[in-house]
């Protein structure tokens, strides 16, 4: 190969065009001028389609696990890997339930009073923090629809479809598909008190 040769490709894909990637020189491309390029169609990723409730979610009519659920917000979750499963033994530090977030993905079908806030003590002044431990009993996966908000203060993001929330039950934290496959708001588990 020419080593004179400029190459274009894939990892060329940048935001704008005519930058290049320092060091290397390369020229970049947008994502239209490179699928104009190379004849591949640019799929358009819709966000509202692929958080849309598949068919048949059988859990979601079950009666969820008997014990006092916590809810675990995703994203804490995946940031420090909490790898918790039906089974293990737990001793949490636990604050009062954001019952609006709570109300906007389920209306009042589900009522979660405590959530582990793994930043209530950093955030806040003195939070309220309520000592739990015991058995972990059961574990759902809470996804949600997302649409886009209409409100101003949310600048047209995206944000959980309000009451549509649903369940599934797994048997750890950890037990979810990659990435984009799935859109999930948190986790509720039940814990068996001490």
């Amino acid at each position: 190969m020419d080593e004179n040769k400029k190459q274009t490709g894939w990892a060329a894909y940048a935001p704008l065009s005519g930058a290049v990637f320092s060091g290397s020189h390369e020229p970049v491309l947008t994502r239209e001028q490179f699928a104009a390029l190379h004849g591949a169609a640019v799929p358009v990723f819709d966000r509202a389609a692929s958080s849309a409730r598949p068919e048949g979610t059988p859990d979601e009519e079950a009666p969820p696990p008997a014990g006092t659920p916590v809810w675990l917000t995703e994203w804490q979750v995946a940031e420090v890997r909490l790898d918790v499963g039906v089974g293990d033994r737990v001793d949490w530090r636990l604050v009062a339930m954001d019952a609006p977030w709570l109300t906007r993905l389920f209306g009042d079908r589900r009522a979660v009073q405590l959530q582990l806030d793994l930043y209530a003590e950093a955030l806040e002044q003195n939070p309220v923090l309520a000592t739990v431990a015991g058995t972990v009993v059961g574990i759902e996966v809470v996804h949600c629809p997302l649409q886009q908000s209409t409100d101003p203060e949310e600048r047209g993001g995206w944000v959980p479809a309000s009451g549509q929330a649903w369940t599934t039950r797994i048997e750890r934290t950890v037990d979810l598909p990659p990435m984009g496959e799935d859109n999930v708001s948190g986790f509720i588990v039940y814990l068996r008190e001490d």
